[in-house]
């Protein structure tokens, strides 16, 4: 309604007008409802998000369970595993140690041994003959039938190859004696080792006849190890007397003692 004032028309509220108390109810109002249609919206949209959310939680938490389980199991195995190698390493000792002890038991056993190398095989021999006449070579008064108690070829290791006598005295004095005189007969024969076959008899075929202790394998192969670790080192001597692998530099030089492959070491 317009109501005339001194000549002028000044506007009045009516009814049909909405007070600011009424804006602010409907501005109310109307945040209520975006409010919650955002909300819902949010939670329609992040629905499936908090599902794999939730899922993947859960895998983690899985994951987490299972590498912790690992973690103690591998910790387990690793202690199991230095056990092991600890066990592992005094079996490989005791086992050093017992075939340490089962070489010199067996180069205890052929102390009484010796060996004749290089000799040719014949038909129908006798190996106690061959014995005696090497013996009567030798200039020694020793007869088979009084010194001897064993006598035989040994299995040959490469096919073809002259088979090695071992002959086992009934006295260890007897051996080292009769060895004596082979190497004394030996070292006036300049054209090699041991006594040439012609010595012994002209019709034999050409070789070299060598005498020595009947070692294990074991020592044989300490033997090779030693000559060959000496011969780089300057040694001169190096011989095997009663069982024993022994070194010398120069003729009047100190003797080395080689037990085992430990003592190969010593070798400077």
């Amino acid at each position: 309604m317009v109501k005339r004032s001194g000549g002028s028309a000044v506007a009045t509220p009516t009814s049909d007008c909405l007070s600011p108390l009424d804006l602010q109810r409907i501005a109310a109002t109307v945040k209520d409802l975006l409010t919650t249609e955002i909300a819902k919206l949010i939670q329609t949209e992040l629905a499936p998000v908090r599902k794999e959310l939730s899922e993947l939680i859960v895998s983690v938490d899985f994951l987490s369970n299972e590498f912790d389980s690992f973690k103690k199991d591998l910790t387990s195995q690793k202690s199991e595993i230095e056990s092991l190698k600890r066990e592992i390493a005094e079996v490989k000792s005791e086992n050093t140690l017992i075939e340490n002890e089962m070489a010199e038991l067996q180069r205890y056993t052929r102390k009484d041994n010796l060996i004749l190398s290089g000799v040719p095989e014949s038909k129908n021999e006798s190996v106690f003959e061959v014995f005696d006449q090497i013996s009567n070579i030798l200039g020694s008064s020793m007869k088979s039938k009084d010194c001897l108690s064993i006598a035989h070829r040994m299995p040959g290791r490469v096919q073809g190859a002259v088979k090695p006598i071992v002959y086992k005295f009934i006295k260890r004095q007897d051996k080292l004696a009769w060895l004596n005189d082979f190497k004394k007969m030996a070292s006036k024969d300049k054209s090699g080792p041991g006594i040439s076959t012609s010595v012994v008899n002209k019709k034999l075929p050409a070789g070299r006849i060598v005498a020595h202790d009947h070692l294990p394998p074991f020592f044989l192969e300490l033997f090779k190890k030693a000559k060959q670790q000496a011969s780089t080192k300057g040694y001169r001597f190096v011989w095997i007397r009663d069982g024993k692998i022994l070194l010398r530099k120069v003729e009047e030089g100190q003797v080395l003692h080689i037990r085992d492959e430990k003592d190969l070491s010593k070798i400077t």
